[in-house]
């Protein structure tokens, strides 16, 4: 009996033991199904980032090549705005030469007239202190 009593013993032992390793492996596998669905998110939310990670890099290079056609484009107005300035400089010291050379010719005109109206005053004083001694002989 004792015998008998000791392998129950062991048999319920071993069925408690079964019952809790049975527990156990329902917990554990619950847990291995919490970790398959926080892996599955996981891997979601890596795959979501991955997306608007290669969408940044794309957005950046759009505007890399926007702001480089902008520079060759903003280059190219400054050029044509350097020939405009340049192009209307030399215009304009082409015209104040040409108004200098008008000028210096008009001048040159009046100086001719204003030696020959010195010329004719003095000619004209000349004859008339002439005039008065003929006058004051005549008197």
């Amino acid at each position: 009996m004792d015998n008998e009593y000791k392998q129950k013993m062991e048999l319920e032992l071993l069925k408690k033991d079964i019952s809790q390793l049975n527990k156990f492996m329902e917990d554990f596998n619950k847990s291995i199904d919490k970790l398959e669905d926080a892996t599955d998110k996981i891997d979601k939310i890596v795959y979501i980032q991955e997306q608007k990670f290669h969408n940044q890099e794309r957005f950046n290079k759009d505007i890399e090549h926007s702001l480089e056609e902008h520079r060759k484009e903003h280059n190219k107005d400054i050029a044509e705005l350097h020939d405009r300035i340049t192009n209307f400089e030399n215009k304009l010291l082409i015209e104040i030469q040409n108004i200098k050379e008008d000028l210096s010719s008009k001048i040159s005109e009046i100086n001719k007239w204003r030696y020959m109206l010195m010329g004719a005053v003095a000619i004209c004083s000349f004859l008339f202190a002439k005039l008065l001694d003929v006058m004051k002989l005549f008197r």
